[in-house]
């Protein structure tokens, strides 16, 4: 859904807005992690907290593009987003490996340890 989404969009985007595509595609991204979040998709915790990493990047990614066209000092930004960019790897990493720590330690109690 997001790949067709993503696909119509660059299509579209010739009849709407630079500011619009990137709104649509931010919010498309927060879809996508908050999914990927709530359901972790892959029984191995590595590859889950990959792709939260990287999901999170692409939701600092779209925020950047948003930020970056509305304010005129796009330099600065461009550099402080480029930093933060491992740093959101990192914190969706982070917020995967807590929510698998929790789903763990639900599974514990259940099974009486």
């Amino acid at each position: 859904l997001f790949k067709v989404g993503a696909l119509l969009l660059v299509y579209m985007e010739v009849y709407i807005s630079a500011m619009a595509c990137s709104i649509i595609l931010f919010l498309l991204s927060v879809f996508i992690f908050y999914h990927h979040c709530s359901v972790l998709p892959f029984h191995n915790r590595v590859v889950n907290m990959v792709r939260g990493g990287i999901y999170l990047a692409i939701v600092t990614f779209s925020l950047a593009s948003i930020v970056i066209q509305s304010y005129p000092n796009r330099q600065a930004l461009q550099h402080w987003f480029m930093g933060a960019l491992p740093v959101a790897f990192l914190v969706g990493s982070l917020v995967v490996w807590k929510i698998c720590a929790s789903i763990s330690r639900y599974i514990g109690v259940l099974r009486g340890q």
